[in-house]
């Protein structure tokens, strides 16, 4: 009788796991954005600085869960290899309620800070790109800011690296670059949210 309370116990708490797993979203992909026009987004290496914030919905990431990794899917890639590298590198996620930006950035002080890397070596081919950032807990009820801030590097490239995109009719991306401000002021913003993928 005892080995059999045993495996029940044993069974019936392996099966809380696995719905504990399923419920917060534990390695599931979420793919946001099919579009196909290409856009420099937060990778703008014509210019030595740039500081991007894009908001996603929670109708398109979906219930509480735990996100370990974010990727973009890379068009263009900067040809000359010595121009690949980003400087002071960061990625910020924050809870919000903003749908759409109005005409400034979105104060991210209470931010969470998932990837930093003081010298951070782009992609060398297009696709999708992958950081492994520190794990966020995704509420499931706000929408979420993702910003990435980087420079000075110091130098620019003729040919910038390119994201694939998809057009919003809000604004759903703000941008500032520059060559002398690290990071750069806000410049402006526009319906072309970079495709993202959570995981």
């Amino acid at each position: 009788m005892k080995i059999i309370y045993t495996h029940f116990l044993y069974k019936n708490l392996f099966i809380f796991w696995m719905m504990l797993v399923s419920f917060v979203g534990v390695g599931q992909t979420i793919t946001i954005g099919t579009g196909t026009t290409s856009v420099t987004g937060a990778f703008e290496n014509y210019y030595e600085n740039a500081k991007v914030q894009a908001v996603y919905l929670q109708s398109e990431i979906g219930a509480a869960r735990t996100l370990t990794t974010l990727a973009y899917d890379f068009t263009y890639v900067t040809s000359d290899a010595t121009r690949r590298d980003f400087n002071n590198f960061t990625i910020k996620l924050k809870h919000t309620a903003t749908a759409s930006f109005g005409a400034a950035f979105e104060d991210m002080s209470a931010g969470t800070t998932v990837f930093s890397n003081a010298d951070y070596n782009m992609p060398t081919s297009t696709g999708w790109h992958t950081f492994d950032i520190t794990d966020f807990a995704y509420n499931g009820t706000s929408n979420l800011v993702v910003e990435i801030i980087w420079g000075d590097n110091g130098e620019y490239a003729g040919d910038p690296y390119t994201v694939n995109s998809t057009f919003n009719a809000s604004t759903v991306c703000v941008f500032g670059i520059s060559d002398t401000q690290t990071p750069p002021t806000y410049m402006g913003g526009d319906g072309y949210r970079p495709n993202i993928r959570f995981g």
